[in-house]
């Protein structure tokens, strides 16, 4: 956990409260095996993520570059959402509602090479009424900086009516409990 050299009374409490999770997820990642990983956690007071997905890279991910093709990198982004999606109890693969990529902006800011670990965040940061924008990052975990920036648009769909749909506000509450950022939980 990265810490402020002077943390605020928030910060401090911030930073008490991410231990306590982290250290939660080490013992039962533990529990579960042997392998060792490090991530490297920031506090940001303007926005916490709450949703990191690990990407283990493979070989076929590289190109004759030498990096990681910027198409493999939009997977990580849809595994991302998957993840998220299915942590707050709304698996792509289930259910009646579901939602569906209506709009996608990515910006490419660093090269991932074949030996570097790296994760993707990925946040609701904006609801309407039949639509969500998420925010995702992949992030290299050694050095805590964006490879790339993805914005995507979401429409509420039926699978039933096969029309787009008002998002619930059963889904909203979870997004809004699972992922919260201080704008989000002010304007709920």
């Amino acid at each position: 956990l990265h810490k402020s050299a002077n943390p605020t009374a928030d910060e401090q409490d911030a930073y008490k409260r991410i231990t306590t999770v982290m250290d939660s997820a080490v013992k039962l990642y533990n529990t579960y095996s042997n392998l060792s990983k490090f991530i490297n956690v920031y506090y940001r007071a303007d926005h916490i993520i709450m949703h990191i997905t690990p990407i283990q890279l493979r070989f076929n991910d590289i190109d004759q570059m030498g990096h990681v093709n910027n198409a493999v990198i939009m997977e990580f982004f849809d595994l991302g959402k998957s993840e998220y999606f299915t942590a707050i109890g709304l698996p792509p693969e289930e259910g009646e509602f579901t939602v569906m990529v209506v709009h996608v902006e990515v910006d490419f800011q660093r090269q991932i090479r074949y030996h570097d670990k790296i994760h993707v965040t990925t946040t609701v940061d904006h609801f309407g009424k039949k639509s969500l924008a998420m925010k995702q990052q992949v992030i290299n975990t050694d050095t805590g900086l964006p490879c790339a920036t993805c914005r995507t648009v979401l429409s509420g769909f039926s699978r039933k009516t096969l029309q787009s749909e008002l998002i619930p506000d059963t889904i909203k509450e979870r997004i809004l409990r699972y992922d919260a950022t201080p704008e989000q939980a002010n304007n709920a």
